[in-house]
């Protein structure tokens, strides 16, 4: 199951006890663990339920599948890392080698001091540690290295370094058998499994099956999961965004479900025009993201149509409220810090928002009327772009001063840095941040709908919560400089000299 900020989930249908966030060896031993001990667990992960065997390990099929951005990261800081990262159910244990550490004695010394935790000694996590090798095949060689490793060790010795072989999660055959020399221990194959035979939630879009047993006796499917676009999917945008919703709708239909709501995106229309956007105006997306979700509506019009299931799509504007970062943590960021905040041309156009709250009222109030219909849901209190920036900025006692930058070259800057894999701004917000951008609500209004945040409000509520994020997250880390913001990629450069 894909969730992003933007996602909501029907409570009425998922209520467990603990929700994991990520399937690789943290997450899928701490979900299994605890649906082994009768706890009704959701483990939700962002890519796809492959098995082990897929594609050949190493090989460019699994790159495509299992690998973030197909293999493509970069680290930017004083010194710029590229790295893999896994995308699926499993994690990283699905495309490393599953190298094996116990954690050291003096790490466990720094955790119990420093975060205060308790039954933390080597001693007291040696059964645990010993529990989870049996589980994941914690092996060492069962005969002489290969060769390089031998060589390694060779050197390492002479240079007088110490060496030691590390175990991996790999359990190796038997000498003679079949001329394999085993099969890696992956989470998918060891631990994510006991996790469903125990009756733990773990669910995509793209699993048929997990699809058709979730519509079980359910009178309305709110479905809400996507790739949006700042996750800058590619293909696999039509993966989840078509294929999924067919999935959806289908099963739906098939379990004789009475209404769909499904949550589309302004994407659809594309570039925005001059004016507002009604009822009437046409849907000519330009990006992948855009034309995933266009198409998806139409599958799920055809589906539902044919079903005679009622099919309510709504299409939000860009939602705000607490918790809500993504790309606005990089405005809010900049702000809290001085910087000067860009806008692609003069940023006088019309630009709205929509609050989650009010995004959630209408929502339930368009379930209520139990009608088929596609509504357009944003604030109708709403200024300029620039306006509302610069009244964000004042709350905010900033300094950051709203800077035009020129449309053409910055756009095509904007689309060379993201060819490049450089920044985190996707198509849909380079071509269409310099264009007024607002729904017509009076249908909306018509149906008794009331929005309760303006454009100025939800941004003030979005960054002060931000800032207390902040302050919190400062606070349980102020002796470690780890963390992990927004990756910022090139624009970082950009902040530095603002």
């Amino acid at each position: 199951m894909n969730l992003q900020p933007e996602h909501l989930l029907a409570p009425e249908r998922l209520a467990p006890d603990i929700i994991v966030i990520g399937s690789g060896p943290g997450g899928a031993v701490t979900a299994t663990r605890c649906a082994e001990a009768g706890k009704s667990v959701l483990m939700i992960e962002e890519g796809p339920h492959l098995a082990l065997e897929s594609a050949p390990h190493f090989s460019r099929e699994e790159i495509l599948q299992k690998y973030r951005n197909a293999g493509i990261n970069i680290g930017f800081g004083a010194t710029k890392i590229a790295y893999v990262e896994g995308c699926c159910v499993g994690g990283g244990s699905e495309i490393n080698r599953g190298l094996y550490h116990r954690t050291p004695q003096a790490v466990l010394d720094r955790w119990r001091r420093d975060y205060r935790v308790d039954a933390l000694t080597l001693e007291e996590l040696t059964p645990h540690f010993d529990a989870c090798e049996a589980v994941a095949r914690v092996e060492y060689l069962p005969g002489p290295a290969p060769q390089l490793s031998t060589r390694l060790d060779e050197g390492a010795q002479r240079l007088g370094w110490s060496s030691l072989e590390v175990p991996r999660l790999f359990a190796y055959a038997a000498a003679g058998a079949g001329g394999s020399p085993g099969r890696k221990q992956s989470m998918s194959a060891t631990f994510v499994p006991r996790f469903l035979d125990a009756g733990g939630m773990l669910c995509s879009v793209l699993d048929r099956d997990g699809v058709r047993a979730a519509m079980r006796d359910v009178d309305v499917v709110h479905h809400n999961a996507a790739l949006v676009a700042q996750t800058d999917a590619g293909r696999d945008y039509w993966n989840v965004n078509v294929e999924g919703t067919r999935i959806v709708c289908e099963e739906a239909a098939r379990a004789g479900v009475r209404s769909l709501i499904h949550v589309s995106s302004t994407a659809a229309y594309g570039i925005p025009p001059s004016g507002p956007i009604t009822a009437t105006t046409p849907l000519r997306p330009v990006e992948p993201y855009g034309k995933s979700k266009r198409a998806g509506e139409e599958v799920a019009e055809a589906i539902c149509t044919a079903a005679d299931m009622t099919l309510i799509t709504i299409r939000p504007r860009a939602t705000l409220g607490g918790g809500r970062l993504g790309i606005f943590q990089i405005l809010f960021e900049w702000i809290s810090e001085n910087r000067a905040v860009y806008v692609i041309g003069s940023g006088n156009i019309k630009f709205q928002f929509v609050h989650a709250h009010d995004l959630m009222d209408f929502y339930m109030l368009a379930l209520k009327a139990g009608r088929s219909g596609t509504y357009n849901v944003g604030t109708d209190s709403f200024g300029t772009l620039r306006h509302d920036l610069e009244a964000l900025i004042r709350y905010a006692g900033s300094t950051s001063k709203v800077r035009s930058l020129p449309t053409a070259a910055t756009i095509n800057t904007l689309r060379a840095l993201h060819w490049l894999r450089v920044s985190p701004l996707v198509p849909w917000h380079y071509l269409t941040y310099h264009k007024e951008c607002y729904f017509d609500v009076e249908p909306l209004l018509a149906m008794g709908w009331r929005p309760k945040y303006s454009n100025e409000a939800m941004l003030q509520e979005s960054y002060d919560w931000y800032r207390q994020s902040a302050k919190l997250a400062s606070a349980v880390t102020a002796k470690s400089p780890h963390r992990a913001p927004l990756k910022q990629g090139a624009l970082w450069l950009l902040k530095m000299i603002s």
